[in-house]
């Protein structure tokens, strides 16, 4: 057994949510404060939470408070459309039935969690979920992956960290564990030479465990 626990970030990595998450951001942006972006200029929020997006288009807090919350029910609304990636039921099957400690950490706050998630019925495969209500700082800082290995007290060397963003490298290396990048729901674009392993499919996993 190459490590003793195997955690996941969320978007990209377990659910194929960029396309709900984007649009939808970039519906009530346009409705709501006038601003035009496409997908690809709205890209770089994937990966940190939502607040922390809207910083780059609204300084008021209150207003990026409301923004955010009209941004969530927007993505609640189109919830049914989102889709977990090939092969990821059988593997999160596959690693809980074994001694590897499995869990999730994400930057969505517990209430995307459970609207975006909850809804496939796997909740109860994973040892832990740190979600962005879990803690104060969150990725690319190292934080929420400390507090994981924190909570199921095990050595950094023995975990790995699966996701499919730079945010989530950083914060996994800053953390002193490996990375290992979800290709399948990476942009083809982005080029994260310095991940430790590159996984093609969600069954490649399996050759760490």
């Amino acid at each position: 057994m190459k490590f003793k626990a195997i955690f996941f970030d969320l978007d990209g990595t377990l659910i194929d949510t960029t396309n709900v998450t984007l649009s939808s951001l970039q519906k009530v942006l346009q409705e709501e404060l006038g601003i035009k972006k496409t997908l690809a200029e709205l890209s770089f929020t994937l990966g940190i939470p939502g607040l922390r997006a809207l910083e780059s288009f609204i300084k008021d807090n209150k207003l990026r408070n409301h923004i955010n919350e009209l941004w969530m029910e927007a993505v609640a609304q189109q919830s049914d459309e989102l889709q977990l990636f090939p092969g990821v039921t059988s593997i999160v099957k596959q690693l809980a039935a074994s001694e590897i400690i499995t869990g999730i950490v994400t930057s969505q706050t517990a209430t995307e969690f459970q609207t975006e998630f909850s809804q496939f019925g796997l909740n109860k495969y994973f040892n832990l979920i740190v979600n962005a209500s879990m803690t104060k700082k969150h990725k690319p800082d190292p934080a929420p992956i400390v507090y994981a290995i924190k909570k199921i007290n095990i050595s950094p060397d023995d975990f790995l960290y699966v996701g499919d963003t730079a945010y989530d490298l950083e914060s996994a290396h800053r953390a002193g564990t490996k990375f290992a990048l979800a290709q399948w729901g990476t942009d083809k674009k982005t080029k994260l030479t310095t991940a430790d392993y590159l996984l093609k499919k969600p069954s490649d996993i399996l050759n760490l465990a």
